[in-house]
């Protein structure tokens, strides 16, 4: 599903996220709001943001949550 996420493929990602837990974690904590957060895909950050409000308040192993990853990524438009 990371894959899926960072190759861009947003019809295939929201395929994949309708039908998995969107609250599933990599080895450092980070969901999939993590990623989608970090790298600027401000559509999928919306879709999740959709799909699972709490996603956002959710820290990964270094305590960063999503906004935070945003923010040092420069993303303006993923932090909204």
């Amino acid at each position: 599903m990371l894959k899926v996420l960072l190759e861009g493929q947003c019809a295939k990602t929201k395929t994949t996220l309708g039908e998995l837990c969107p609250r599933l974690r990599d080895g450092n904590k980070r969901t999939v709001m993590h990623f989608a957060a970090a790298t600027d895909r401000v559509d999928i950050v919306q879709f999740l943001h959709d799909a699972c409000k709490d996603l956002v308040t959710m820290a990964d192993s270094e305590d960063s949550t999503p906004l935070h990853l945003a923010a040092a990524a420069g993303s303006a438009a993923a932090c909204k």
